[in-house]
């Protein structure tokens, strides 16, 4: 099993588009090989080295912007590469408007032990 995360800072201001262009989504649902989709917010801290921002704020250099993640559980690596070479992922990625300004990381994982 693979688990996909994407990390992502609106500029401050846009979180509501970035709010709204993921409850417009379809989801994944429908995505051969895709286990499970999550949607994350976390809210803005204070400036990055501020008493009140974690250090993977500081690290990231994110302080003061809200944090989303996206969450999706894949079958396999396999399933996931294929996904981001279909007409789907173009189609769910085409307007970005929405992620206008926003920093954005992603970090994958391989399931190793699962109880």
């Amino acid at each position: 099993m693979l688990i996909v995360i994407n990390r992502i800072w609106p500029e401050p201001g846009s979180e509501q588009l970035l709010e709204e262009a993921f409850s417009r989504s379809p989801g994944m649902k429908d995505v051969p090989g895709c286990l499970g989709f999550e949607f994350w917010r976390r809210e803005a801290t204070g400036p990055a080295g501020h008493p009140g921002a974690g250090a993977a704020d500081a690290a990231a250099g994110a302080g003061g912007r809200s944090e989303y993640l996206v969450v999706t559980r894949w079958e396999s690596r396999e399933a996931f590469e294929a996904w981001r070479q279909s007409a789907h992922f173009q189609h769910a990625h085409r307007d970005t408007g929405a992620s206008a300004g926003a920093r954005s990381e992603l970090a994958v994982y391989e399931v190793l032990r699962r109880v």
